[in-house]
């Protein structure tokens, strides 16, 4: 249902509202949508092969624009023009002359879903605005050579070795983003393996350990521990009792918590595997969580000082340094503790440790054969680490 031919005018089409295709001759239609939203089409053979390409909205483009774009591309396909394969030549070539800025910052919005820290996001753009934006930022990704690699990385390859790989790592991943795009062809000037390996000096960096605690004093801490009454301190005792994250604990709610069977389900999105982790609790973690319930004001476990919103990030280290200045220690090095113990016994599977900690089994091969997460086992472990950590009859 539509108009006559060469009938369409600006009065008739306001007055158009049912869904539908109306022609306007030579190729061109108008468009109505379920929303009643108007878009113009251009429709033509070529090669024995139909196409249709978009105009633009109406009345954005007014009847007379539309007939106006319908006749200069029927005047180019008179010159053998594919209209359009000349508007994909004509986006690569806009693409190929967009800057390494702006590619970075396409790549960054469309792959920041993927990042769970907003905190990352802030630290990838940061990092590329301080060491390659002042000289790559306004270059084409085709005009990046090694050089210019070399220029951002070697004041701070030896100095800021961390840094300086996290730089190297994001600028290689912008240009094979930018290769796969087809903005540029050819050899990623940012590779480490057979190109910028021969180029620079071994870092031989070291490995960063989160100070921790030898787990032979823990005992005695935790009963020094246990006086405090605080929630960042019965945070920090669940931490030490359940050998999990800070962000996993600060973050922790009621409705994730089955006290029939003890057990505390993390979802997947709060976990560093993006695994759904089945956390055992033992007695010391059961009285924690009563205690907890009686402060609950929010369906977070852990309030912070904000009314409704969770425990910050530093509350546990905070608390640790203000009361315990003199132990080192830092809440993600109780995870080592534990660990360290564990091993002490010969009594435990390695991959029961692993889950206990909420790690991934990193060979793939293994991985895809162990469905079973050994809950009965951690349940174990975990009330062993309890019994050790915990002397008294009371639990906490």
């Amino acid at each position: 249902m539509g108009v006559e031919m060469n009938q369409l005018t600006d009065i008739k089409i306001k007055k158009i509202s049912q869904k539908g295709r109306y022609p306007d001759g030579l190729g061109l239609f108008l468009n109505i949508g379920k929303t009643q939203n108007k878009n113009w089409t251009f429709k033509y053979t070529i090669n024995y092969k139909t196409h249709e390409m978009g105009l633009g909205p109406y009345p954005l483009i007014s009847l007379k624009d539309a007939r106006n774009k319908r006749d200069k591309l029927r005047s180019d396909l008179a010159k053998g023009i594919n209209p359009l394969e000349e508007n994909r030549k004509l986006k690569i070539i806009k693409n190929q002359n967009l800057s390494f800025r702006e590619i970075a910052t396409q790549y960054i919005e469309e792959f920041k879903v993927e990042w769970k820290n907003p905190k990352h996001i802030q630290q990838w753009s940061n990092t590329l605005i301080t060491y390659t934006y002042p000289i790559i930022g306004n270059l084409k990704t085709s005009d990046i050579s090694t050089e210019h690699i070399l220029k951002i990385l070697k004041p701070i390859w030896t100095t800021k070795k961390e840094t300086a790989s996290r730089v190297r790592q994001r600028i290689e991943r912008v240009m094979f983003y930018a290769r796969a795009k087809d903005y540029y062809s050819g050899e990623n000037p940012a590779s480490l393996k057979g190109k910028l390996e021969f180029l620079l000096p071994k870092q031989n960096q070291m490995p960063k350990h989160h100070p921790a605690m030898d787990y032979k004093d823990l005992p005695s801490f935790m009963t020094e521990l246990r006086k405090h009454r605080v929630n960042s301190s019965l945070a920090l005792q669940l931490l030490i009792l359940t050998a999990c994250r800070t962000s996993e604990i600060i973050k922790a709610q009621w409705n994730e918590v089955n006290f029939n069977d003890r057990v505390w389900i993390i979802p997947k999105e709060r976990t560093k595997t993006s695994i759904v982790h089945r956390v055992p609790l033992s007695e010391g973690s059961i009285y924690i969580l009563h205690e907890m319930k009686l402060r609950r004001s929010s369906n977070y476990i852990f309030e912070g000082s904000i009314k409704g919103r969770h425990l910050s990030d530093n509350a546990m280290l905070t608390f640790l340094k203000r009361n315990f200045p003199n132990i080192g220690a830092v809440p993600h090095g109780f995870r080592s503790s534990f660990r360290d113990w564990a091993e002490t016994r010969n009594a435990y599977s390695h991959r029961a440790m692993e889950y206990c900690l909420g790690h991934a089994v990193k060979n793939k091969t293994e991985a895809a054969y162990q469905r079973n997460d050994l809950l009965e086992q951690r349940k174990v472990i975990l009330n062993h680490w309890n019994n050790y950590n915990i002397k008294d009859e009371h639990g906490v």
